[in-house]
């Protein structure tokens, strides 16, 4: 799974439809995509800066708003052998 922190989660799922993807059914708060074997998934960065410990209000104080990706496989290491 790849995940990308976005500032506004309707904005992006909606740029990702506009071209030609399709939002799967995903949980409250994030949006997923299926591509071929992965999940390309968005989240909101104020969601993941508290999930790294970070204040969102101290990074938005400070004009530092974080861009991150997560990257994530559920395969053993048997799979990659």
């Amino acid at each position: 799974m790849i995940t990308l922190a976005v500032e506004d989660l309707p904005r992006a799922v909606q740029f990702y439809e506009n071209m030609g993807w399709q939002a799967a059914q995903s949980g409250p708060g994030v949006a997923a995509f299926n591509m071929n074997g992965t999940v390309f998934g968005l989240y909101p960065w104020n969601s993941m800066a508290q999930d790294m410990g970070l204040d969102p209000k101290s990074v938005i104080l400070n004009h530092f708003q974080p861009f991150s990706f997560t990257l994530h496989s559920n395969h053993s290491p048997l799979d990659v052998e």
